[in-house]
């Protein structure tokens, strides 16, 4: 399947070609046609009434549910009383839904039979072919570069872009008879599917790679690595400890207090801010010049200054992992906190242990809120909490061992992604040359 990436796109073309009339399409074939989405499909035909029971069942689809890549991808179950304002069109099997607002996120699909039975927001133009036009030929030609290239370019505004349903209806797509736009969504059915597979396989890939990388992580931090050293039970001395298992028998384990002491220094307005995520650890942020308009006005005073070496973590989001080292001196949020490593600890290496399972449940353990999903880790319980402690030349062995084993996971992670690009810039082209009549199908 991966010889897919490596097949050039057929150049078979027509044998007559004529101007289009339109620049972003070009040439077209002598014997296609170009008409207007208003001429070619019904826009908008079915809503649900006001009138509609409150009780009525509805798998509602918003604009984040979409994707061009992948179609619909979830819903969101509601009775009609409780469902939002927004959710409102019908659609029917055959129809396209393509977004008017958020318009970069190019959130397009074909309905299906099953797919019908949704609700999708207003924020959706629904597209109801006429005769004229084949259902899917209709889907892949306003999927197409070219189409999509034309919505952005005639929405309206900056930070939420949108383009109504008669503004949509005015732009063009062009089509040859119906026989032949049965022939071009056939073969790019047929083509996309394959790309797809090739697509899914490498990205099942990487989510082994990331797999093997986190089992690595456990194994090196927990059981150190020399797989030959004796174990002890952590929990001997220590009955609130045992949650931790076994550990190498020359390992300590301390309080956390004991290897961090919380930092809350403040009036450094001037360092770079910084960011707790929960993939990326601790970053710069980079922000844009709309971001950074907005953040003028705060008072970086309040802010906390974080060393290279701290560990920072969000306070709500600790218990899902947005922990880690800093990598520069800079500004966090008053809501982390900031913790600074004695002189026998490498932060690196608990930035590595703060992230496996075990130590997740603990922080979740010792997180309080009103709400699951707002508890917050604070530094007084945080500090109680037990943890590993080698000796620190091994803490830096461990370190260097992951750091080099991350980073040759991470260039293989990153080829195979290039080539999940390579693949979806090959089936984007596919689609907009097979729907503009570039190549003959």
């Amino acid at each position: 399947m991966t010889m897919i990436a490596e097949q050039p796109i057929q150049t078979n073309r027509y044998p007559q070609y004529k101007d289009s009339g339109l620049e972003w399409i070009g040439e077209i074939p002598a014997h296609w046609e170009v008409g207007r989405i208003k001429y070619v499909c019904k826009i908008n035909q079915r809503s649900l009434p006001e009138s509609t029971a409150k009780s009525f069942p509805i798998h509602y689809v918003d604009i984040g549910s979409v994707t061009l890549e992948e179609g619909i991808v979830q819903t969101e179950e509601f009775e009609f009383k409780n469902a939002p304002s927004r959710a409102r069109r019908i659609a029917n099997a055959g129809d396209t839904i393509i977004s008017t607002v958020r318009t970069y996120l190019k959130a397009i699909a074909f309905v299906d039979e099953q797919q019908s039975q949704f609700i999708y927001s207003t924020g959706f133009a629904v597209l109801n072919p006429l005769p004229l036009i084949m259902p899917k030929f209709l889907a892949m030609a306003v999927k197409s570069d070219s189409f999509t290239e034309q919505v952005s370019a005639n929405s309206k505004g900056m930070s939420y872009p949108a383009i109504n349903s008669t503004e949509l209806g005015c732009l063009a797509i062009c089509f040859p008879p119906l026989s032949e736009q049965t022939r071009i969504a056939e073969f790019l059915d047929r083509k996309t599917a394959q790309i797809d597979q090739a697509i899914a396989q490498k990205e099942q890939l990487i989510e082994l790679l990331n797999e093997r990388r986190q089992v690595m992580i456990h194994r090196a931090v927990t059981r150190g690595l020399n797989p030959n050293a004796p174990m002890k039970d952590s929990g001997i001395d220590r009955g609130d400890a045992r949650w931790i298992g076994e550990i190498p028998a020359h390992w300590e384990v301390s309080r956390i207090n004991w290897l961090f002491t919380e930092k809350d220094e403040t009036g450094y307005p001037d360092l770079p801010l910084l960011i707790v995520s929960i993939n990326s650890g601790v970053t710069v942020r980079d922000m844009d010049d709309t971001e950074i308009r907005k953040q003028v006005a705060e008072d970086f005073n309040v802010y906390k200054r974080a060393l290279a070496g701290d560990i920072a973590f969000n306070k709500m989001r600790m218990w899902q992992g947005a922990v880690g080292v800093v990598p520069q001196d800079g500004l966090v949020s008053p809501d982390y906190v900031v913790a600074r490593p004695n002189n026998f600890v490498n932060s690196a290496y608990y930035g590595f242990l703060f992230k496996t399972r075990e130590y997740l449940a603990e922080f979740v353990k010792h997180s309080h809120g009103i709400a699951w999903d707002r508890n917050r880790l604070y530094w007084e319980d945080f500090k109680s909490i037990f943890a590993m402690v080698p000796p620190l030349e091994e803490q830096n062995q461990i370190v260097d061992f992951l750091n080099a084993q991350n980073e040759e996971m991470s260039f293989a992670s990153t080829k195979i992604q290039k080539q999940i690009q390579k693949l979806q810039e090959l089936k984007s082209t596919l689609i907009n040359s097979a729907v503009t009549g570039k190549i003959k199908v």
